[in-house]
């Protein structure tokens, strides 16, 4: 790539090597570093390997930064989710009833979409590439959560 010392690219470039080296891949081409902090502030770093590829790395980062700051919800989500160390480590700071209204509503546009009339390439994108690796998210999730009744003699 051509040489940039931001601070940010930087970081990018370090995480780059260090997955590199845990993957013991040859080489990593594009890396794409985002973060949130304690204010729900978003950003990213991006780095490519190549100039090429460190433009395809910074449209990529720009696609999704744009998709994160385009969600109604996001802010709400991360402050139901992070509301600072106290809270977080005990669970008082998170908004289960906000959570579990942005999960469902999701869940419902999801089902809806798929009720929709569409062709099938455009069915097997959407499967694919969203319900898929929705349910995949989903499945994991339950597998963590395991609520047994109280057995009463």
């Amino acid at each position: 790539m051509a040489w940039n010392p931001s601070p940010e690219v930087q970081v990018a470039r370090d995480a780059a090597e260090a997955i590199r080296g845990v993957t013991k891949a040859e080489q990593i081409d594009m890396c794409i570093v985002t973060w949130i902090d304690n204010d729900s502030r978003a950003g990213y770093a991006s780095y490519g390997r190549t100039p090429v590829l460190c433009g395809m790395a910074r449209r990529v980062a720009d696609v999704a930064y744009e998709a994160i700051n385009d969600s109604e919800k996001f802010d709400a989500i991360c402050h139901a989710v992070i509301r600072g160390d106290a809270s977080a480590t005990d669970g008082s700071g998170i908004d289960f009833d906000g959570l579990e209204a942005e999960v469902v509503g999701k869940l419902r546009l999801l089902k809806a979409s798929l009720a929709a009339e569409m062709d099938k390439t455009t069915r097997k994108l959407i499967v694919r590439d969203l319900v898929l690796p929705a349910a995949e998210l989903l499945a994991r999730f339950c597998a963590c959560v395991n609520v047994e009744e109280e057995v009463k003699p």
